[in-house]
């Protein structure tokens, strides 16, 4: 058996860490408080409300970056690695979006449509795809 050179395993390493991993939901951790934009109805919501869960991956990638999400061009969060942020929007649609805070991270701007309804969980996922900065947005299951 050849064992592999310490070139082959910096590669491998590499490219494991190229993409992030999705987090389970009930896994994830609340966003901080101090990376926290909204309050009131927005964050806790009332009968009649939607709900929108927005998870960040865990991953290598973006480790020196938050990623900003928001919620119909409004701030809303700077999620770090495997956080979520939990919200309460009215019904219908609304646009979402997330960016790197920073330049260190590279990439830009994802974006998605929320088709939202009354008395039920939306769930979206944010991290990073193959290649360096490339952010992305998308509905998940879990």
């Amino acid at each position: 058996m050849r064992c592999a050179t310490g070139m082959q395993v910096a590669l491998l390493v590499m490219l494991a860490a190229c993409a992030t991993t999705e987090v389970e939901t009930l896994k994830a951790p609340a966003v901080a408080h101090n990376r926290d934009f909204v309050g009131g109805e927005l964050q806790t919501g009332r009968p009649g409300k939607s709900t929108l869960i927005i998870k960040r991956d865990r991953g290598v990638q973006g480790l020196a970056c938050y990623l900003r999400i928001l919620v119909d061009e409004m701030p809303v969060a700077d999620l770090d690695r495997g956080e979520k942020v939990v919200l309460h929007p009215d019904p219908g649609d609304h646009v979402l979006g997330v960016s790197p805070t920073s330049g260190v991270c590279g990439g830009g701007y994802a974006g998605a449509t929320a088709s939202l309804v009354a008395g039920q969980t939306a769930t979206f996922r944010v991290g990073f795809g193959f290649g360096i900065g490339n952010v992305f947005l998308q509905g998940t299951d879990s």
